[in-house]
């Protein structure tokens, strides 16, 4: 598993975690192993990155919510114990600053040190990410002693490729492509049809809209749904706010061309949360 062996921990310096994300879509779309992932990130933002059918994750979080894990150290041991006594393939470890900064990086060391007991011999490997500025160099010393160095291979193209500024327009266009592109963040996209939808292309799609800014909270409850026929209805449903929202910002450029700034700043900020249209549009109409 790209130089892993099995019942070892493994440190990753973290740089990027959109990297790490984007590793683990690569390794979980293989169906080749079995991946779990403790992270801060809520499932409501890792659905944007992964598919959570094929990663088991956990929310390290103080909030009480189905598989969550309370920020104790104890806690999180727990978990990875069961995790590795599952005989999973690969368990990644992500939000150690924040477990260093509640209970000290001693009683983590301690905790990881269990890990490095526990699982060797055993099938899982550990990948623990964690920021190595945020230790002296003291402390950095004994989490290097504590595990093995490892970085993420070069498997994987960013995501950052999903919006492409010059994507030219086809007579077969893929779901996810740009049909028009525009000066300011915000642009058309390629409807997705009934027969090409999917839980995978509406996360992609997803993405695509916040990184717009827009706010698409409301495909929330369509990510986690099962009734693929109900996940498009209310894809549909955000789709026609989100072409909405763009017809105005088209008509903002105007405004902005004009000087009206301030009004803009203003506008622009409430159509991205995909409310406020009728409202909105009717100021476009009173400054013009």
């Amino acid at each position: 598993m790209d130089k892993i062996k099995s019942g070892k921990i493994y440190a990753l310096n973290l740089v990027s975690q959109k990297e790490l994300l984007a590793y683990i879509d690569t390794i979980s779309s293989r169906d080749v192993f079995n991946i779990s992932f403790i992270s801060r990130l809520p499932h409501r933002r890792m659905i944007e990155h992964f598919d959570l059918e094929r990663v088991e994750s956990y929310w390290l979080t103080k909030q009480q919510a189905e598989a969550t894990i309370y920020p104790e150290v104890g806690e999180v041991f727990s978990t990875c114990k069961k995790i590795i006594n599952n005989d999973v393939d690969l368990l990644i470890i992500e939000g150690i600053e924040w477990l260093i900064s509640l209970h000290g990086f001693d009683n983590v060391h301690s905790m990881v040190m269990d890990l490095h007991d526990l699982v060797y011999g055993k099938k899982t490997s550990i990948i623990a990410s964690l920021a190595n500025d945020v230790l002296d160099d003291t402390n950095l010393n004994r989490w290097k002693l504590a595990t093995t160095e490892w970085s993420i291979p070069n498997l994987i193209e960013s995501d950052e490729t999903l919006i492409e500024e010059d994507a030219p327009v086809m007579n077969e266009v893929i779901p996810g492509d740009i049909i028009e592109h525009k000066s300011s963040s915000l642009a058309y996209l390629t409807p997705i049809l009934r027969e090409g939808f999917s839980h995978e292309t509406l996360r992609k799609r997803a993405l695509q809209w916040r990184r717009m800014g827009l706010d698409v909270s409301e495909l929330d409850t369509a990510l986690f749904s099962s009734d693929e026929d109900k996940c498009y209805d209310i894809y549909k449903k955000v789709e026609q706010k989100v072409r909405r929202a763009i017809e105005l910002d088209n008509r903002l450029d105007l405004l902005e061309e004009q000087g009206w700034k301030s009004d803009v700043i203003k506008l622009r900020f409430r159509i991205r949360q995909l409310t406020g249209f009728d409202e909105v549009e009717k100021r476009i109409d009173e400054i013009i």
